[in-house]
């Protein structure tokens, strides 16, 4: 599994792109990840880029967490996803 740490400043380019440091592109090769997986962070403005895998942990550990029974469960979910 593969984590990234660290802050990049970027900007997207015109066509809505942003870059992905070489050191990460390097890590993300030499484990075969194909997919990163962006969102804005909650705490912070910024976005959060994760390996496909490491998001899929994440998701997996939430949908764990949440109660099935509960009727606004569902909605909070989307809102997470």
């Amino acid at each position: 599994m593969i984590r990234f740490l660290g802050n990049i400043e970027a900007r997207a380019d015109a066509k809505g792109r942003v870059f992905i440091p070489a050191t990460f592109r390097k890590q993300l090769q030499a484990a075969s990840e194909e997919r990163l997986i962006m969102r804005k962070d909650v705490f912070q403005d910024c976005l959060t880029l994760y390996p496909e895998s490491v998001w899929n942990e994440e998701l997996n550990e939430l949908r764990s967490r949440l109660n099935k029974w509960k009727q606004q469960t569902p909605t909070n979910f989307q809102a997470i996803c």
